[in-house]
């Protein structure tokens, strides 16, 4: 085993080629083929050499799948993240799990160089790889009626099917329930809610124009699952507005007043509930 120094080639966002994950113990050779994994420590922790304070470079195992769901796309799962690389035999896409990580000696992995045949990681794809793995720890939560009452009325797959489809031309939706309060209500009380549907200020025409739709379709969701058009009241949940726009006009503000929502989102209070989307 040789020595890691400073200067090492290692860097977040590296892919460890198969035939080194073999020979590390980490896959099996009738896996090389079908798995890629991406190193995801910081920088800093990889480049230093002191193996007391830093002795491993974290991995997460992906799994080459036939296409990108734009639903594991711009880290809007935390659990499961889809990137595509260049490759000698064509684009792929990678599914990558939260719970595939593996700690590889730094003293094993200096007899390795990263994969070389692949492209290295965009910026883009390396700024989704990193607010995916800040997602797992730093996500908001929602109360439990609000929660309950979008899977009840089957509006959060509802959400994601009007959003899936625009892949990463779109960072996510955001919530603004009761204010920022996270108040659990009576079966006869109403959730308020302001939405937003952030997107890339780069996509096109045809796409902003889809999105737009999109947030449309999202609203009259709500309104044909809550709002009673003979009473002209709103129950269980009352959407005030949903609308689209591009990253560029989310202000700062609104970043600390809405939070992000995501499908396998649940209340920290229903740590014993099932949570959809575990599997590419």
């Amino acid at each position: 085993m040789g020595e890691w120094v400073r200067q090492t080639p290692w860097r977040q966002g590296s892919l460890l080629s198969g035939e080194s994950a073999v020979a590390l113990g980490l896959l099996q050779k009738d896996e090389a083929d079908s798995r890629v994994l991406i190193a995801v420590s910081h920088d800093c922790d990889i480049a230093n050499s002191n193996l007391h304070a830093e002795p491993t470079v974290e991995f997460v195992i992906g799994e080459i799948v036939e296409k990108i769901d734009g639903s594991y796309t711009r880290a809007k799962n935390a659990r499961i993240l889809h990137l595509a690389f260049e490759t000698p035999k064509g684009k792929k896409a990678v599914s990558f799990s939260i719970r595939g990580r593996k700690d590889v000696d730094k003293t094993a992995l200096s007899d390795h160089i990263p994969e070389m045949n692949w492209q290295h990681i965009s910026p883009r794809g390396l700024d989704s790889l990193r607010w995916w793995l800040a997602a797992r720890y730093f996500r908001s939560s929602f109360s439990d009626t609000f929660e309950a009452r979008l899977k009840q009325s089957k509006l959060d797959q509802k959400i994601e099917t009007h959003l899936s489809p625009h892949g990463e031309a779109v960072y996510g939706i955001y919530f603004l329930v009761d204010r920022g309060a996270v108040v659990q209500r009576a079966d006869d009380d109403t959730h308020e809610l302001l939405a937003l549907i952030v997107y890339d200020a780069g996509a096109d025409e045809n796409q902003v124009t889809a999105i737009k739709l999109a947030s449309s379709e999202i609203a009259a969701e709500f309104e044909k699952k809550f709002y009673d058009s003979h009473s002209k009241a709103w129950g269980k949940i009352e959407l005030a507005s949903c609308n689209a726009i591009s990253d560029e006009a989310f202000s700062y503000s609104d970043s600390r007043l809405y939070k992000q929502w995501r499908l396998e989102y649940r209340s920290l209070e229903d740590n014993t509930q099932l949570l959809p989307l575990e599997s590419a």
